[in-house]
């Protein structure tokens, strides 16, 4: 696999800094993901050229093509070199049809919470094939306990602090130690599961999205019953949302490893 790339390089890259860069700010000004036809015709370039530079640029983590919607986003290295300031809209663009396709393997709901002062806070939801009450909407707040607090306990979002701080002073004693003990498995494995306090008879599982600093961006949940959610790293579907977990940090220029 690995000389396969090599021979891509050298078969099917030029380099010019300039055009490539000029590329780069053809995406950037549309604010936007853009398809291969309207990069083209906002460039001079042929076909030809067009296709070597975007395989360069995409190679080297400049640009990031998807593969469901086969747009070009502004890549991982432009966020790790600060170029690119990512915001929540944008980082949703990138990851929905990665929701999208965990959803369709699983067939469970899904939910992504972002870091808000009260809270993670759910902006997208998408809804399994089962009937399902998880006592979540978009704009519910989620409290400690569930899979997703967690993650914001492990991982010490900045704009979360006032309220881990007071969420986590309403645990009981025992709560609190079993959290803290967790909380070095939770940054290792990338993965938290839990009962979820808000709906009786559910169970949940929450995976984090990293930036390049190893900030926590959001988390993506999977929620569902008991007896269909993995509690454990040896379930498969567990497994599956640990592995997209770090693929869209990756995405976004976070460690994928």
């Amino acid at each position: 696999m690995e000389r396969k790339k090599k021979e891509l390089s050298k078969a099917e890259t030029i380099q010019s800094l300039k055009v490539g860069l000029s590329i780069v700010e053809v995406i950037s000004k549309k604010n936007r993901p853009l398809k291969y036809n309207e990069i083209l015709s906002e460039t001079s370039l042929s076909k030809n050229n067009l296709y070597k530079y975007l395989n360069t640029l995409t190679m080297l983590g400049i640009l990031y093509r998807d593969e469901y919607s086969l747009k070009y986003f502004l890549g991982p290295k432009l966020a790790e070199y600060g170029y690119q300031t990512i915001n929540q809209e944008n980082i949703l663009e990138h990851i929905t049809p990665h929701l999208r396709e965990i959803n369709d393997y699983s067939n469970e709901t899904l939910l992504y919470a972002v870091p808000a002062e009260r809270g993670p806070i759910v902006v997208k939801l998408l809804s399994g094939s089962h009937t399902l009450n998880i006592g979540a909407q978009i704009g519910t707040l989620l409290p400690l306990k569930s899979a997703c607090g967690k993650l914001y306990y492990a991982y010490e979002n900045e704009q979360a602090d006032d309220w881990v701080e007071y969420e986590f002073k309403q645990l009981s004693k025992e709560d609190q130690s079993m959290l803290k003990k967790q909380k070095p498995q939770i940054i290792q494995q990338r993965i938290t599961f839990a009962n979820e306090p808000i709906a009786p008879g559910v169970s949940s599982l929450a995976v984090p999205i990293l930036d390049f600093r190893s900030q926590l961006l959001g988390t993506v949940i999977m929620v569902g019953f008991k007896d269909r959610i993995p509690s454990s790293l040896d379930d498969h579907l567990a497994e599956y949302l640990q592995r997209k977990g770090r693929e869209m940090s990756e995405i976004l220029g976070g460690d994928g490893e």
